[in-house]
């Protein structure tokens, strides 16, 4: 939710952009998933045939995993 606060009629308008934890939290964990899907699904992949894209993925997917459990908490 967007809010405007003025002050004064001389003074620009201040932004303030409030918005609920929970609701940045929720998006950060879809994120994180459809990430790892993505990277999960390149991995698996026949096509893709360098190894080291592969492992620097799984990596990323290892670490993604991780945030998602502290996002849980």
């Amino acid at each position: 939710m967007l809010k405007i606060k003025s002050y004064m009629k001389n003074e620009k308008p201040h932004w303030i952009l409030e918005t609920d934890d929970a609701v940045i939290k929720v998006a950060l964990e879809e994120k994180l998933k459809e990430m790892i899907e993505r990277n999960e699904r390149i991995i698996k992949s026949k096509l893709e045939t360098d190894i080291e894209y592969k492992r620097k993925l799984a990596e990323e997917v290892k670490r993604y995993k991780e945030y998602l459990i502290e996002l849980s908490k």
